[in-house]
């Protein structure tokens, strides 16, 4: 049974709203059943309301649970179904939401059929873009009140059943603050290129002193108590700058928790340390990262292999010459020769595509072949200029926002690329048109026009909410390679991540750490790229933006953090370093890698569910950050780590 809570409600919205079902269930003062129906492709569950005045401190709380015969899905290609869009809608018809690929941020993916809680606070609705006739008005969005609010639920082929209960507007309860608010906490013996919030040692020392917000807010002495790691320490904080040390037990995710006093004012808060491995001597060459800059963080983490996406809807002509505009050039950045280079091209300039002055001009192919051809081979030049090695064709051309022409005009654009590439810098590799996701019925577009003909390797992106199959879409890929039949074309895997909080910053470690061993094991794979190692726009740590990319990143905007997966790569990379020979074996509920180099052989142990591992022989067992564990604590794993005794 759920449990029921109406402490804090502004609005009781079961009780107080005048509904529309889906499905048309009896509807109670505790719960609504709905029943989202094939025939629609959105069914709406809609809360009419007499105008109500809110504002952003309030928040959206309810209880939902899905019945355990229906099928909904998290699913990057086809969107989340079984899933809600929740919009409100003021008096003046102003529409905000939040965005139905958003809304598993605000759950637990692993509990969807079991009662749980959803708390979407409502600062974080944005303006509905994609409705035409949205009109952002000159007020604020909760200036004026609220008489709606609408759950868009996807439909399947199959009917979905759920349930939701205790549907009401609450007053925030939120007691924790951000320390960046509060203190300016700096690493002591800082250096350029190494985070604040990173130690490749035991301990870590800082130093804090109170920010100007703090002074101006809460004058006086702030009293604090750290407690992590089976140690407290006590400090005083007021304008003087004052120093203490943590002490980190392992590998990955060291938390603290912070209680803070001042006055009559209590603070909770924490910090989070993440200790990593000392960097490897060899760069790796087979894990690489994918982001707009950062390539001395690329090198700093320890690898050697870059990408970046290069956006062609810049390009200008001027007198017949082809250029960046002034400080946009990306290849800039392409700074370091021991790194090897990818670049991935995107966009059509305006003044070349077959849409030329359309909002939409840099989706569609270009009016001109030979100038398209000009134009590659004026790229193909400076990709041989600045050390790069491969030149991907299109990033994500499986959907429209990115590509929208036909197929025709993709392999007509292949083609001509790689005779740019031929007459300006034949050694350069060139791979395919990437995919979003594990997309099979675009790569059999891909296959059906021939474009696999053009290039040196077959490129994809892995993003998946579904882990759990990493087995399948392994197999499934080498099926497909094998259907081609160019042998000599390899797979590479040019973004993959696992964004927060959809997944928990270990899941996020543990899958990175998957499938890269995955990828290592199968011959037909040539690289993995992470996206991404840093988050290059602002971020609050108090508050969510639904349009951030900043869930992927290892490390926050200005160092603000340091995601265990920086941890994982560090162990990973010392792992395969000296490029082990492999050998994969299918087992019954997990595969089993082993890696044998300078007579050292480990076992990596990826499990297809959650049940726990019976013993296998004696092992030391490691976590995927390279802490030693017990058996037992290795047992509830979902990747281990195991070395030969």
């Amino acid at each position: 049974m759920h449990m029921k809570s109406h402490i804090n409600y502004k609005i009781d919205l079961l009780k107080t709203a005048n509904l529309s079902v889906p499905g048309g269930g009896n509807v109670s003062e505790d719960a609504v059943p709905i029943l989202l129906s094939p025939k629609y492709r959105i069914n709406r569950l809609a809360f009419n309301l007499s105008p109500q005045k809110l504002d952003k401190n309030n928040e959206l709380c309810f209880q939902i649970k899905y019945d355990r015969e229906s099928l909904v899905k998290f699913d990057i290609l086809k969107g989340d179904i079984g899933f809600p869009e929740i919009s409100f809608i003021n008096s003046e018809n102003e529409v905000y939401r939040l965005k139905r690929g958003n809304f598993k941020d605000f759950l637990n993916r692993n509990e969807l059929k079991e009662w749980q809680t959803v708390k979407i606070p409502l600062s974080v609705l944005i303006f509905h873009v994609d409705l035409k006739e949205n009109v952002l008005s000159e007020l604020g969005f909760f200036e004026a009140p609220i008489v709606k609010i609408v759950f868009d639920f996807l439909s399947s082929s199959e009917e979905i059943r759920l349930e939701l209960s205790d549907v009401a507007i609450k007053e925030s309860e939120s007691t924790k603050v951000s320390l960046d608010d509060l203190f300016k906490i700096e690493r002591v013996a800082a250096t350029k290129n190494f985070e604040n919030y990173l130690s490749e040692r035991d301990s870590i020392s800082f130093s804090i002193v109170k920010s100007d917000i703090a002074k101006f807010l809460y004058p006086g002495l702030f009293k604090l108590k750290i407690l992590g790691n089976n140690a407290i320490q006590s400090l005083e904080v007021n304008e003087k700058k004052e120093f203490f040390s943590l002490p980190l037990q392992r590998f990955g995710e060291n938390v603290f928790a912070i209680e803070g006093v001042n006055g009559e004012h209590n603070f909770l808060s924490s910090l989070k340390i993440c200790r990593a491995l000392p960097k490897e001597f060899s760069l790796s060459k087979f894990i690489g990262f994918s982001d707009e800059f950062r390539v001395e963080k690329c090198y700093e983490i320890g690898s050697g292999l870059f990408r970046i996406v290069v956006n062609l809807r810049s390009v200008l002509k001027d007198s017949g010459e082809f250029r960046f505009p002034s400080g946009q050039d990306p290849f800039r950045i392409l700074n370091r020769s021991d790194i090897d280079y990818w670049i991935s091209l995107k966009g059509i300039p305006s003044w070349l595509s077959k849409r030329e002055g359309q909002y939409d001009s840099y989706r569609y192919g270009p009016k001109d072949f030979e100038e398209y051809k000009n134009l590659l081979m004026w790229l193909f030049q400076k990709a041989k200029e600045n050390n790069v090695k491969v030149v991907e064709l299109w990033n994500e051309a499986n959907v429209i926002h990115e590509w929208n022409d036909t197929f025709d005009v993709l392999a007509k654009m292949c083609e001509v690329s790689r005779e740019a590439r031929d007459e300006v810098f034949p050694t350069c590799k060139i791979a395919s048109p990437s995919s979003t996701s594990w997309d099979f019925e675009y790569f059999e577009k891909l296959k059906s026009h021939n474009i696999f003909d053009f290039v040196d390797y077959f490129a994809l992106h892995a993003y998946t909410y579904q882990p759990e199959e990493i087995h399948q879409q392994f197999a499934r890929l080498k099926d497909f390679l094998e259907l081609i039949g160019k042998k000599e074309l390899k797979a590479a895997i040019t973004e993959i991540g696992f964004r927060t909080p959809a997944f928990s910053e270990k899941e996020q470690a543990q899958y990175l750490f998957a499938y890269s061993i995955m990828a290592y094991a199968h011959e037909f794979i040539d690289s993995i790229f992470w996206f991404r190692i840093e988050n290059p726009r602002y971020e609050s740590l108090s508050s969510y933006d639904q349009n951030s990319s900043g869930g992927y990143a290892l490390i926050g905007s200005e160092g603000k953090y340091v995601r265990s997966s920086f941890a994982a790569f560090r162990f990973l990379n010392k792992l395969l370093c000296n490029q082990p020979i492999f050998k994969i074996e299918e087992l019954d509920s997990m595969t089993m890698v082993e890696l044998v180099s300078d007579e050292t052989s480990y076992y990596i142990v990826i499990k297809a569910n959650d049940n726990p591992l019976e013993r296998l022989g004696k092992y030391i067992y490691y976590d995927c950050f390279g802490n030693e564990i017990s058996f037992e604590q290795a047992r509830t794993e979902k990747v281990l780590i195991m070395k030969g005794i």
